[in-house]
């Protein structure tokens, strides 16, 4: 099996068994980044550092350091900067490209 998720410091996970949430590689996770209940990343995403995702599902899309996700929302093909926050979203599937600090809470 040649699937592989970078967790954290450089260290790679392999797929071997289901985890508890869903990840589908390739996926790059940051350190000090929580991944939380509910959420689907992948394929071909990479987190930054102290980023928190809640509730959705990204694909093809860049997070980077301190993002907070905690919506019910697909996130596809997208870039979101440093310090940006999703609270809450009324679309089904959104594409974003986002600058520093945005917000998004509505």
């Amino acid at each position: 099996n040649d699937r592989k998720y970078q967790i954290g410091n450089g260290e790679a996970v392999n797929h071997v068994k289901p985890l508890p949430i869903g990840i589908i590689a390739p996926v790059i996770i940051d350190e000090n980044s929580l991944i939380g209940s509910n959420v689907v990343i992948g394929p071909n995403v990479s987190i930054g550092k102290n980023s928190h995702l809640e509730r959705c599902n990204v694909k093809n899309s860049i997070i980077m350091n301190d993002c907070i996700i905690n919506a019910q929302i697909k996130i596809v093909d997208s870039i979101i900067a440093d310090g940006t926050e999703i609270r809450h979203n009324n679309s089904d599937e959104s594409v974003y490209l986002l600058g520093e600090r945005s917000q998004i809470n509505s």
